[in-house]
């Protein structure tokens, strides 16, 4: 079966260089309406948006992974 989330990805608050949260939540935003057309995305999803307050580097690159995951199913 394949997933959607980075197997063994561990996030965690105050570790990294902080970025811009409105990127980060229009990246996590557009991840939402993927979930709709692969249900099976919903927890890495939810992982990655419950940091949309101080999103840091380490945030940023698991986002832009998970994109690039689901684009290319």
């Amino acid at each position: 079966m394949k997933t959607s989330a980075v197997m063994g990805l561990k996030l965690s608050k105050g570790d990294g260089r902080v970025v811009q949260s409105t990127q980060y939540k229009s990246l996590v935003g557009s991840l939402g309406y993927w979930t709709i057309r692969w249900p099976d995305t919903v927890s890495a999803v939810g992982l990655v948006s419950r940091y949309m307050e101080e999103p840091n580097e380490s945030h940023w690159l698991a986002a832009r992974k998970l994109s690039g995951i689901l684009k290319a199913l």
